[in-house]
């Protein structure tokens, strides 16, 4: 008689924590369904990866409401600059570092679990391994009247994302807003196997 107590205590416990872990999945499918058909697509896990086209160009406008010189804070915008290839490009942050005026862009992603494509600014290689790097001929800024304007520092990532500053000796050039030349695109289409 103990030992089916035992027995029975064991497969309840058991039930529990099987329980939790459906549910602890589930929760996470339905919470994070992108992250989970991104992470297939880049690790060539049910679908087939193909770099289509390089450099893919995107141009846009930094609008000057956007641009506070004198918050001397970090600045969540989340404005969306365009679309192009299944990829929203989102104006993200804006932060002024006292050094330069620090401009964050960060792509979002319409993952179609059939198939589609989309814009990535590294090489993806299919098995989940990525080669980064973006040089100094990736971004070019303009003012309204077209002369260009000088780069302080760049970054990159983490997945897509880029960015960079402005120092303050040309915060003068972007004042009336200014154009963004990004060509650090890679044209990527996927399909379902």
């Amino acid at each position: 008689m103990k030992m089916k107590m035992k027995k029975a205590a064991l497969f309840s416990i058991l039930g529990f924590f099987l329980f939790i872990a459906i549910f602890l999945a589930a929760f996470y499918l339905l919470r994070f369904p992108e992250k989970i058909i991104y992470d297939r697509i880049i690790h060539s896990k049910g679908y087939s990866l193909h770099r289509e086209e390089e450099p893919v160009s995107v141009k846009f406008f930094i609008k000057p409401e956007w641009i506070d010189q004198n918050t001397k804070e970090y600045k969540e915008m989340n404005i969306e600059l365009l679309r192009k290839h299944d990829t929203k490009l989102n104006l993200h942050y804006i932060m002024d570092r006292q050094i330069d005026m620090y401009f964050g862009f960060q792509p979002e992603f319409e993952w179609d679990e059939s198939g589609g494509e989309f814009l990535y600014n590294s090489i993806l290689h299919g098995n989940g391994s990525v080669t980064t790097g973006m040089g100094a001929h990736e971004i070019t800024l303009y003012d309204v009247d077209h002369h260009e304007i000088p780069i302080g520092q760049r970054g990159s990532g983490p997945e897509a994302d880029f960015s960079f500053g402005i120092e303050p000796e040309n915060w003068d050039s972007i004042k009336d807003g200014f154009y963004v030349e990004y060509s650090g695109f890679y044209l990527y289409k996927y399909v379902r196997n």
